[in-house]
């Protein structure tokens, strides 16, 4: 009879020991700025250096969790007015009249962390290696031009659709334009094709994901004209340090999440000495210069 309570005590405890796991296991982790889950949705253009700060910083801070969600820049903005995307990344800051829907309801917060470039790729068979902006403008203002290009962007709603539809000054694009659904399909048709020059952020081709990589190996990236010294640079990060290439957006963490949480967290990590020594070593250019020690030994 000992024997027998003594066994319905020790399986009683177990059950109480699995009950306890699995509460803990399901329990909510209250968000802080280094703590909890949150979704953070990503410019298409940029995926890759928010997805390289993002890991160190999940790393350091083992209870927080951040996934990534990749969207056009129209869509992120357009869940941002509704007030459905808390924590943003895009490659540009919210303008006067976005932040006016926000007035009077929540802060909002935009953090700067990276410097890229907008490029034009094109097949290694194409003889043109140079291109001025004000061809591309034309060819994008022309509906019916018969020229030897052919334009391809990532996507109708991108950044980087947006970015040239706004230099253009049109409401529409012209019929010498292509759009991919993405910027694996805008490096494979360029890449096929002598007559397209494709338009994508440099982030893609500095750090591919293996399909772009192998279908890089047939695109160059053209020089690009810049019109205050009438000189042509090709992208790099030299160039985007020293402002010569002419073709450079500022990459912000935007956050209107009113509390202080994981967008607080990973905009302020982003910015520091130590993301933006993650933003360097991918290629682009830190928008604050990290500090570097110098030791001297003088023995």
């Amino acid at each position: 009879m000992k024997k027998y309570l003594l066994g319905i005590g020790f399986f009683a405890f177990t059950g109480l020991l699995i009950c306890c796991k699995k509460e803990s296991e399901n329990q909510v982790v209250e968000e802080t700025y280094a703590t909890g889950t949150t979704s953070v949705f990503v410019e298409e253009s940029i995926v890759p250096i928010f997805d390289d700060i993002n890991k160190v910083f999940m790393n350091t801070y083992d209870k927080a969790t951040i996934n990534i969600i990749p969207k056009t820049e129209n869509e992120i903005v357009n869940y941002m007015l509704q007030d459905s995307v808390k924590i943003a990344v895009l490659p540009r800051k919210l303008n006067e009249k976005e932040l006016k829907h926000f007035e009077g309801k929540k802060n909002v917060n935009q953090t700067p962390f990276a410097k890229d470039a907008i490029i034009f790729v094109n097949a290694k068979s194409s003889s043109d290696s140079l291109i001025d902006v004000k061809t591309i403008v034309d060819l994008i203002k022309n509906p019916k031009s018969q020229a030897d290009h052919v334009i391809v962007f990532d996507n109708i709603n991108s950044s980087l659709s947006q970015y040239f539809k706004n230099k253009a000054g049109v409401s529409e694009f012209g019929d010498n334009v292509y759009f991919a659904k993405d910027t694996k399909e805008v490096v494979e048709y360029t890449s096929k094709n002598n007559k397209a020059i494709g338009i994508v952020g440099i982030n893609w081709l500095l750090q591919p994901n293996q399909e772009i990589a192998n279908l890089k190996q047939n695109l160059k990236s053209m020089s690009v004209l810049n019109e205050s010294d009438n000189k042509y640079y090709r992208p790099s990060q030299s160039t985007i340090a020293d402002g010569s290439y002419p073709l450079i957006r500022e990459l912000y963490v935007i956050e209107a999440q009113g509390v202080s949480g994981l967008g607080k967290g990973v905009s302020s990590f982003a910015a520091s000495d130590r993301g933006q020594r993650i933003v360097l070593k991918s290629g682009l250019f830190p928008y604050k210069q990290p500090t570097r020690e110098i030791i001297i030994n003088e023995n």
